[in-house]
């Protein structure tokens, strides 16, 4: 009962956030950069015990790092 509890809490948040986030100018994706969100996000997953930083992963995907931010 605790875990559906919290489930549900974190769904909350995470929809509360989003619809606050729907007012706001957001950031249009092409098809090349969502591809390159994929690619970041198998890179992080695939070692997860040594995370890469940031201006490192940009590079390795060939986007700016204020472009990877917006979708963090």
């Amino acid at each position: 009962m605790f875990y559906r509890i919290k489930i549900q809490e974190l769904l909350y948040h995470l929809f509360s956030n989003l619809l606050k986030r729907a007012g706001d100018n957001c950031a249009s994706i092409t098809n090349p950069e969502l591809d390159k969100i994929y690619e970041t996000r198998s890179s992080v997953v695939s070692d997860l015990g040594k995370p890469p930083r940031l201006s490192e992963l940009a590079k390795s995907v060939g986007m700016s790092e204020k472009k990877i931010k917006l979708f963090i």
